[in-house]
């Protein structure tokens, strides 16, 4: 549900939601096999008239395998009024915390009986990490009908040494755009495709959701990469449990040889607007005109 969460992978979304915006999205992937990759995500983004832009607060963390990371964030991004709708540029300041945990760590060669001997001089034997700063940039421009964003992430592509190896965060390219028809009055139809590239693998996912008088919305998304592996097809429902809260839910149905192995991957996104478009200040000055009433 990467579609619904745009300041997850764009720092120049922060204010993009016209008022004080959190999500939270839990993911767990490969479903049936031991040590897969589970994900927590929270951002906090809000206009803020003072400072001309949006403010933006993120908190992540990843496990996959022996391999941990914990992020935290805090962005900000310009707007700029655009034709129908606002243009911004976004930077995101990062400080993440790595970690390898060289006890789950295990080779046919090595010998655990009496202690961890991975017989291998490269692997920990131990668990170690290091802090890093990384940074984001994001453009992003939106209004009522469609938007479309270009990003970048982990822009210095930082590193933390350990003892014997060191753990590097791969620059990446996201590329979004997205669309809202009206076909009646009750329903709406929004596709969507999201481009994300570190050059060497690139995954392309489009999708497509059906609102139903903006309370309900199901659909589709199916990802691939390099154009040729079928990676996986998700089923999208959820709903908008009040006029600020919104709850969803995915299930991926994996296409690639996985699915011999994994039963599925499970995504649930949780968010809440508070539907003031200014948050940290005083709106305008407004001069009202007697004939108005």
């Amino acid at each position: 549900m990467t579609m619904l969460n745009p300041y997850a992978y764009n720092a120049g979304f922060a204010g993009q939601d016209y008022s004080l915006s959190a999500t939270g999205v839990f993911r767990r992937q490969w479903l049936g096999l031991a040590f897969t990759p589970i994900s927590q995500q929270v951002n906090v983004h809000a206009p803020v008239a003072g400072v001309l832009g949006g403010l933006g607060l993120t908190f992540e963390s990843d496990a996959f395998g022996a391999e941990r990371r914990v992020q935290v964030g805090l962005g900000y991004a310009y707007h700029l009024p655009l034709g129908k709708g606002i243009l911004s540029l976004g930077g995101r300041a990062n400080l993440s915390q790595y970690s390898l945990d060289g006890t789950q760590l295990r080779t046919p060669e090595g010998a655990y009986d009496a202690g961890i001997n991975h017989n291998d001089p490269i692997l920990l034997v131990e668990n170690e990490g290091g802090q890093v700063p990384a940074f984001d940039l994001g453009l992003y421009y939106r209004d009522a009908t469609w938007d479309l964003g270009i990003g970048v992430n982990n822009l210095t592509e930082s590193t933390v040494n350990l003892s014997t190896l060191s753990l590097t965060s791969f620059r990446t390219f996201t590329l979004n755009a997205g669309m809202n028809y009206e076909l009646t009055y009750a329903l709406d139809l929004q596709p969507q495709l999201l481009v994300r590239s570190d050059i060497v693998q690139t995954q392309v996912s489009l999708g497509l959701l059906l609102s139903y008088e903006e309370k309900y919305f199901g659909g589709a998304s199916f990802r691939s990469f390099n154009g040729v592996n079928q990676d996986a097809v998700a089923i999208i429902a959820g709903w908008q449990l009040s006029d600020k809260v919104r709850l969803g839910y995915a299930y991926d149905i994996i296409l690639s040889p996985f699915k011999e192995v994994s039963s599925g991957s499970h995504e649930i996104l949780l968010s809440y607007n508070l539907n003031r478009q200014y948050v940290f200040s005083k709106p305008p000055n407004t001069i009202y005109h007697p004939r108005a009433f």
